[in-house]
């Protein structure tokens, strides 16, 4: 799924009230190959985004972690 996609997914999500979204998983290429990060916002008031267990207070900063592995 190319970005564009995902936001394009995004969009659409905002406009049903019968789908709900628990988690995200991103697959990634670094040196060792492919991993996979599970993302998750679990209702934490300060820091909401959570990369499998790492704490963040908004998406980008979940993806800069993720970019530096």
């Amino acid at each position: 799924m190319t970005p564009r996609e995902l936001v394009e997914l995004a969009k659409a999500l905002t406009e049903t009230d019968k789908v709900e979204v628990h988690k995200v998983t991103l697959s990634v290429e670094t040196d060792a190959g492919m991993l996979d990060f599970e993302v998750t916002s679990n209702g934490d008031l300060f820091r909401p985004i959570h990369v499998d267990e790492k704490g963040f207070d908004d998406c980008k900063e979940a993806v800069e972690y993720i970019e530096a592995i």
